[in-house]
């Protein structure tokens, strides 16, 4: 039974973010899978009005995450997709994001960003994997999303339903900026 929910993204900066968008459009094209916004999930929490209101409560600046290789799985969500070396600054992150929510403090153990969402056979999963090379190490992460969806996530349908409600884009210490650059949708 899937349920309403507000589930909380870290998005890649510009270039990073165009170089994924563009790989899982090449991936939907050839696999007729769907399109989607690159992300990193971080939590899930009910769908309340207040949603919108947690990013304005958190602070942080970006994340550049290291990244350990394509992979694959049976899980839906996770068909292909990069995985990132987990840490501390990562789950810090994540906490505080997660308390504003009102939500007890969870570990992220596998951060990863999914590359395709499609129900294909462990093989070509494998092929898949191998042949995607990405020609950069780390990533940057430099937005947090709140995402109205269905979870959990099994078809297209559900993934073509997600909407960004809201966006905040992370600044550093040393920026000028008074207040992180934040939009409701």
């Amino acid at each position: 039974m899937s349920r309403r929910r507000i589930v909380y993204w870290l998005v890649p900066a510009h270039p990073e973010r165009e170089l994924f968008r563009a790989i899982i459009a090449i991936l939907a094209q050839q696999l007729q899978s769907p399109r989607f916004e690159p992300h990193l999930t971080l939590c899930s929490t009910s769908n309340d009005s207040r949603s919108p209101s947690v990013l304005g409560k958190v602070t942080g600046e970006p994340l550049r995450l290291t990244l350990t290789g394509i992979r694959w799985s049976s899980k839906y969500t996770k068909t292909l997709f990069a995985r990132f070396r987990p840490s501390a600054q990562l789950n810090e992150f994540a906490g505080s994001l997660q308390g504003a929510a009102g939500q007890r403090k969870a570990t992220i153990r596998d951060p990863h960003l999914s590359l395709c969402y499609k129900r294909l056979t462990p093989t070509m999963k494998k092929k898949l994997a191998q042949l995607i090379r990405l020609p950069l190490r780390d990533v940057l992460f430099d937005t947090v999303c709140a995402v109205r969806c269905s979870v959990p996530t099994r078809s297209a349908a559900d993934v073509e339903a997600w909407k960004i409600i809201a966006r905040r884009r992370l600044k550093s210490a040393g920026s000028r900026a008074r207040r992180p650059a934040f939009t409701v949708r």
